[in-house]
């Protein structure tokens, strides 16, 4: 946010690009689905190990993670991580 103008992108176009990475970690405070959606393409076909920081309200993502198919550890209620 600059300015008080807020840039918002699809993540995959994005990702597709840069992501070579076998590590994501995801902190966006509370947002960590809507993340995972967008860029759903490119997680799906990368498969990076993640470390995915959770809120109060994000119950849905493991289960979505679990759905793409990754392996879903949980270490506390504040973290995911995937392999």
């Amino acid at each position: 946010m600059k300015d008080g103008i807020i840039i918002a992108f699809e993540p995959d176009p994005l990702m597709f690009k840069i992501l070579e990475a076998n590590l994501v970690k995801i902190d966006v405070e509370g947002m960590a689905l809507r993340i995972l959606m967008g860029g759903v393409e490119t997680l799906s076909s990368s498969r990076p190990k993640m470390v995915i920081e959770l809120h109060p309200g994000e119950e849905t993502v493991e289960p979505f993670l679990k759905r793409l198919g990754f392996k879903v550890l949980k270490p506390s209620k504040y973290f995911v991580i995937t392999k």
